[in-house]
């Protein structure tokens, strides 16, 4: 794993940090860099009366976003890292580099004959990479049923992602699932947290925090794609799109 070092030694990024996911780098650092994979894009376009950020997709006016110097900036993404002019985005593709991990389900319950049948169906829908809907009340056990289809994609080196709008979702479903798989790295990433990021097979976060990858996914969950502000938000929309890999569906 090659680390990307400014002059005088200090390290500015580890190559994984790009694999899936629009890094940002900014210009005068990105000279200094010796890139030899991936792509490199400008984090904001700047046309003749808005901008438009190819983070999050959005479009601003060029007054709205102004900064000092003709520089711009997006407006709509700042809650996640001010992006602007100055800054380009750095992505390598999506290898896939996890460790084999034969048997990576540790939970040792026992589902329900209706919920056996779900999470069979579950894990077919994973396998033939299908978009799936699990629609079910609250304590019904959807979490549980997707253990064996997680199990599947885990064992065949698929990288997931479960998301949700809501943090306190999150900060639910994590314990629950470093519990249930004990040998699998997973990653919590949401804005009122301070854990860094790190390329892992396994990433729960917010669907805001979807924002920062780019074709990442092979597996994508959105629990409580009817919440708010996932619902009517068209930036959150297209952070699904982008942060899946092509032609791979989501499940929701």
């Amino acid at each position: 794993m090659r680390i990307f070092k400014l002059k005088g030694g200090k390290s500015l990024m580890n190559e994984s940090e790009a694999f899936g996911r629009l890094a940002s780098v900014k210009k005068t650092e990105l000279e200094q860099l010796n890139l030899q994979a991936g792509t490199v894009l400008p984090a904001i376009e700047v046309k003749a009366t808005e901008i438009i950020c190819n983070r999050c997709g959005q479009k601003s006016s060029k007054r709205r976003a102004a900064l000092p110097n003709e520089q711009y900036f997006c407006p709509q993404c700042k809650l996640l890292g001010r992006l602007s002019t100055l800054d380009v985005l750095y992505t390598i593709p999506e290898p896939n580099r996890f460790v084999e991990i034969y048997e990576p389900l540790s939970w040792q319950g026992v589902l329900s004959e209706p919920q056996t049948r779900c999470a069979q169906d579950l894990k077919v829908v994973v396998q033939q990479r299908k978009a799936h809907l699990l629609w079910a009340v609250t304590g019904a056990g959807k979490t549980e049923m997707l253990f064996e289809a997680l199990a599947y994609a885990i064992k065949q080196k698929m990288r997931i992602c479960l998301a949700s709008p809501r943090v306190d979702v999150c900060n639910e479903l994590f314990p629950r699932l470093k519990k249930a798989f004990q040998e699998v790295d997973i990653l919590l990433q949401h804005g009122r947290q301070e854990q860094t990021y790190r390329y892992t097979q396994f990433v729960v976060c917010t669907t805001h925090q979807l924002v920062h990858f780019y074709e990442a996914f092979d597996v994508l969950i959105i629990d409580e794609a009817d919440a708010f502000p996932f619902v009517n938000d068209k930036m959150l929309k297209r952070a699904v799109e982008t942060a899946r890999k092509k032609k791979v569906p989501c499940y929701c």
